[in-house]
């Protein structure tokens, strides 16, 4: 797994409608989550939270920046929290990173994608 800086999109459960209820917009949303990247960073927390990396045989594949969860402590990313998928789920990634990896392919050059 490769650190892809910390890109992180920490939308789980009601947290966009918390967001949009209290500042209108879910736009914050970046900045909340990069700062609770930074608190979990700078208090060493060894905290679980999703973060986009590029992959590197984890969870099966190579190649492609996709937010999954990490252990996050001082030093970045400490380790991946590997899920147990089902086949169903597995079948699901598979196509997600497919599409992604057919996207870098036809458009890489012209958005400038490195992965």
């Amino acid at each position: 797994m490769k650190p892809f800086g910390f890109m992180a999109f920490l939308f789980s459960g009601n947290s966009a409608y918390k967001i949009i209820e209290s500042k209108g917009a879910t736009y914050y949303g970046i900045a909340m989550g990069l700062a609770r990247i930074t608190r979990a960073i700078l208090k060493n927390e060894h905290v679980i939270l999703p973060v986009g990396a590029i992959l590197d045989g984890e969870l099966g594949h190579r190649d492609v920046c996709i937010g999954v969860p990490f252990v996050i402590n001082r030093s970045g990313i400490k380790s991946i929290v590997e899920l147990t998928l089902n086949d169903s789920e597995k079948e699901k990634l598979a196509n997600s990173i497919k599409n992604l990896k057919t996207f870098k392919l036809k458009f890489g050059s012209r958005f400038n994608i490195l992965i």
